[in-house]
């Protein structure tokens, strides 16, 4: 259940990722590359983190909070008008 939730709530953001850049930040191909390659280093970061893990324990604890944080942190995103507070 929680996977459906945050693919059909939280994941078509970066469809609407060039808009943003052009019409609400006043940038171009730099600043969308800008925002999209932010999204990919806090990939990486959630990967070393995980794999740096030894066991499983507490795992659902930390899925119900990164899902949290994932949706505090789009909706700052959607309600922010400053470049370093949308990366």
């Amino acid at each position: 259940m929680n996977l459906g939730l945050v693919s059909m709530f939280g994941m078509p953001y970066p469809v609407l990722m060039p808009i943003f850049a052009v019409k609400v930040l006043h940038g171009g191909p730099n600043t969308l590359g800008f925002l999209m390659s932010s999204v990919g280093v806090g990939a990486l970061v959630g990967t070393v983190t995980l794999t740096m893990r030894r066991s499983v324990l507490g795992l659902v604890r930390r899925i119900a909070i990164a899902t949290a944080v994932c949706g505090v942190a789009l909706v700052a995103f959607g309600l922010s008008h400053i470049l370093w507070l949308r990366s």
